[in-house]
């Protein structure tokens, strides 16, 4: 009962960690829209109340120092989940592997997209990538391979 207890509060956080990364996103590129056109946002609620205070600018860079942060975020709550469910330090690194893996693909589409003077394609293939390390996707994908790794004798 107890083991139940603890997964249903790690798929719970991982899923207001989804909402609340989604909120807060969504609300700064709100306030950027109204920033960037000399506007102000006509209903306010929680958190834009507070982002109104902060520059076009600041926003925009906020965005791009909260992008790995919330990632970080994720792959610790992920990475604590995996050793949770299958106390296997190789499932963990695998995540670890993922995670450096898909940051390093998101910033080759950046870079390519810059060099190849097309940074709104890069950046879209890279928020792609990054888009998924913010959210339960790696965890989704890992947790059956993990279990058939336990359980099958294909994987030994």
């Amino acid at each position: 009962m107890q083991r139940k207890i603890k997964v249903a509060a790690f798929i719970s956080s991982l899923i207001l960690l989804g909402f609340f990364r989604e909120y807060l996103f969504v609300s700064m590129n709100a306030q950027l829209y109204y920033k960037y056109h000399n506007e102000s946002n006509p209903h306010p609620f929680f958190i834009e109340k507070y982002l109104s205070v902060f520059s076009y600018y600041g926003l925009y860079i906020a965005k791009w120092v909260l992008t790995p942060g919330m990632a970080f975020i994720f792959w610790r709550l992920q990475k604590s989940f995996l050793f949770f469910l299958f106390s296997d330090a190789q499932v963990v690194k695998w995540l670890t592997l993922l995670y450096f893996l898909f940051v390093g693909l998101a910033g080759v589409f950046l870079v390519l997209g810059w060099l190849l003077n097309n940074i709104e394609n890069g950046y879209v293939f890279s928020r792609l990538f990054m888009g998924l390390l913010q959210s339960a996707v790696p965890c989704m994908v890992l947790i059956p391979i993990a279990y058939l790794r336990k359980n099958n004798s294909l994987f030994q």
